[in-house]
């Protein structure tokens, strides 16, 4: 039989002890808070070591076990999905880990589990977590309260190559249709100007989405255990490498590997050459 706890806001789960019990960083609180009160679809450019995957977790969990009014919208028998895609399996098995830790230390939460694997935790309030990676085969048909599209921007598969973000968005996005509160959230480090994630932080930056808002913040921003001294070493290393992975800066495919001083060093203008003569 189903088991429904009462709803509870997403910030007051987390600060709640006997419930999900987390410490957030200011950034985290920032977007969760956003999360909680909408809009619709968030996207989070962030840099390396950003908590995007835990803070993902968090938002899946909270609406599987707190909002229980988003139950009204699934037909008997039904069971409500938070879906997760991420890059491989491997990352998508870590989102569900995250998910597992957070549950297995609360007093009041533990008791919910009803079965879990590597990929998935199903409650006993007709709810399921899951995760997998990349693909715009996967969970079609499901119904889908909150999506979770982890590091977007570099979803890749040998069928659909760099396409694999778009194909994954048109074929899930659709399966929250009937949830009004549903949840989309594209987290990611940027890579690149091109693709599905540049184009909806574009939009959502502009407003072009009502229903659409953006949030930008570098490693430093979001991780204060990441200290100065390595970002700066990092910075020193490779500036380029440096701006899309800690500042989360949206460059161009050449920008992220070509030195552009070098370029111009290696360019002059000589004039045109005069034709060989024969050898």
């Amino acid at each position: 039989m189903a088991t429904e706890l009462p709803a509870v806001g997403l910030l007051e789960a987390c600060d709640d002890a006997r419930l999900l019990g987390i410490d957030l960083w200011p950034t985290q609180r920032a977007w969760l808070e956003a999360v909680e009160q909408g809009p619709r679809i968030h996207v989070w450019a962030c840099g390396r070591r950003s908590a995007k995957t835990t803070t993902a977790a968090v938002v899946g969990l909270w609406d599987c076990l707190f909002r229980p009014q988003m139950s009204a919208c699934v037909l008997p028998g039904e069971k409500r999905h938070s879906v997760a895609v991420a890059v491989n399996v491997k990352q998508a098995r870590l989102f569900v880990q995250q998910a597992k830790a957070l549950v297995s230390r609360s007093p009041l939460l533990a008791d919910q589990v009803k079965n879990t694997t590597e990929d998935q935790i199903e409650f006993r309030n007709d709810t399921i977590l899951s995760a997998f990676a990349c693909s715009s085969r996967s969970a079609r048909g499901w119904p889908i309260s909150t999506l979770l599209l982890d590091e977007c921007a570099h979803f890749l598969t040998e069928t659909d190559g760099p396409q694999t973000a778009e194909k994954v968005w048109e074929a899930l996005v659709p399966s929250t249709a009937q949830f009004p509160e549903a949840r989309i959230i594209c987290a990611s480090t940027p890579y690149g100007e091109d693709g599905l994630f540049p184009r909806l932080f574009k939009a959502a930056v502009n407003g072009e989405v009502p229903d659409m808002v953006a949030q930008h913040a570098t490693t430093a921003q979001c991780n204060p255990t990441i200290t100065a001294a390595f970002l700066a070493l990092e910075q020193a290393r490779d500036p380029d490498s440096f701006a899309y992975e800690y500042e989360a800066q949206f460059l161009g495919g050449g920008g992220a590997y070509l030195n552009q001083d070098v370029i111009h060093a290696a360019v002059v203008d000589r004039g045109e050459l005069p034709p060989e003569g024969p050898s």
